[in-house]
């Protein structure tokens, strides 16, 4: 669902962000 930490969930704007 996503590889990179911020670019992916950053881009999707995913709840789960890593960073």
């Amino acid at each position: 669902m996503g590889k990179l930490p911020k670019d992916v969930s950053y881009e999707q704007g995913a709840m789960e962000i890593p960073f």
